[in-house]
């Protein structure tokens, strides 16, 4: 705007006129609690099988009077039958958390998700409620359980939140709880930076964050990473209001192009291979989605690769190499410094992570402030050398 038209727009200005544009295409935040209900009743009568429990709320008037013609939405759930089908066939473990929702009501994003064996993953239920709590999340894991996993021999995994451990004991569910390594750390982190680590006590089972432990129930699973990916991709439907939210997580609308080979999610246009889009745009119209596959990413092209073989060198005793006509000598100039330890010359950069450490050790009792010739034990353990050499 600044560079086209000379104009610089206040944050203010251009936060009105995100809202009035997100109003224009989803519609009023208020309103859509209100279009809500025409999305239950259609889901329900043409996506068979879905599972929708919502709680509502009476709603007292300015005068305090009830008034029965209007509810108060206070959270839902909902599953869809596809999910349910399929979570058997994936593997024993669900993630679970939560992600706010900035629309003009703070209400929480629930979702639980699951892996299959090729590592995809599928979001088998969702929740939106009011509060993060533990009734929040009892609710959530109760109809989880009741409509969705039907087999008690699986681990749930989450960041080992107070609310969501206290709801997993009050409903009874008899999942095996794993807790995220990476939340741990963090946690770990803040709650002991200042006292001395050695001295502090770790309450968790081992088995509920070391996979060493974990004795197969993990499946390699030792964060929350699917789910946070998840929560990454919903980031910016979580800005709509509720009726749009509920609607992205049955179908995401892309807009593609098939003249022009491009798509809306990019990776038509980056990878040069038909994304998911494509493949349904051509089965809608019709038409082969092999001609808008690359020549690179073709069976045909990668068989040419792979179709040539190096030779199998003999033996070397049985060389017959030619006489050389002259001696090969290195450059004495590429000489490194014969003197000291050698020293790397890589220029090192941001992706040269080093922990820190706590600078130089003792040689003889690998403790930090000293070094071998000053160490306060060097009688200790040079007496102790000469016994045993006595021995």
């Amino acid at each position: 705007m600044q560079a086209r038209f000379q104009y610089r727009v206040s944050y203010q200005k251009a936060w009105i006129a995100k809202q009035m544009a997100i109003e224009q295409l989803y519609g009023d935040y208020d309103s859509s609690y209100n279009e809500l209900q025409g999305w239950i009743a259609g889901m329900r009568e043409y996506v068979p099988g879905t599972v929708i429990e919502l709680q509502t709320r009476p709603y007292y008037g300015p005068d305090d009077q009830l008034q029965p013609t209007k509810r108060i939405f206070h959270r839902m759930f909902w599953t869809f039958d596809l999910c349910v089908r399929a979570f058997p066939h994936y593997k024993p473990f669900v993630q679970v958390d939560g992600t706010w929702l900035y629309e003009k009501y703070t209400q929480i994003l629930l979702l639980a998700v699951a892996q299959d064996g090729n590592r995809n993953m599928l979001l088998i239920a969702f929740a939106i409620v009011d509060k993060e709590n533990i009734e929040s999340w009892e609710f959530f894991l109760a109809n989880l359980r009741r409509y969705v996993i039907s087999n008690d021999n699986i681990c749930i995994i989450f960041d080992r939140g107070k609310c969501l451990i206290a709801a997993i004991r009050r409903s009874g569910v008899p999942w095996r709880s794993v807790y995220c390594i990476r939340h741990i750390a963090a946690n770990f982190h803040k709650d002991y930076k200042n006292a001395d680590w050695e001295k502090q006590v770790v309450t968790i089972e081992p088995w509920q964050w070391v996979q060493s432990f974990d004795e197969g129930f993990h499946y390699g699973q030792m964060t929350t990473n699917l789910v946070e990916g998840i929560n990454a991709v919903l980031l910016k439907t979580c800005h709509l209001p509720i009726a749009s939210v509920f609607s992205a997580t049955f179908y995401r609308s892309y807009g593609v192009d098939l003249r022009n080979r491009r798509c809306e999610c990019r990776r038509f246009d980056t990878r040069h291979y038909p994304c998911a889009h494509v493949v349904a745009a051509c089965a809608k119209v019709n038409l082969n989605v092999e001609q808008y596959v690359n020549d690179v990413c073709m069976l045909e092209r990668t068989l040419r690769v792979w179709e040539n073989e190096f030779p199998v060198l003999p033996d070397l005793s049985t060389w017959e190499v030619p006489p050389t006509t002259f001696e090969f000598l290195p450059d004495r100039g590429l000489r490194r410094n014969p003197r000291g330890r050698p020293q790397s010359s890589r220029i090192h950069n941001e992706m040269d992570i080093r922990e820190k450490s706590d600078g130089k050790r003792c040689g003889l009792c690998r403790l930090s402030g000293h070094s071998r010739n000053k160490c306060p034990h060097w009688n200790f353990h040079v007496g102790q050398s000469f016994g045993s050499g006595r021995n």
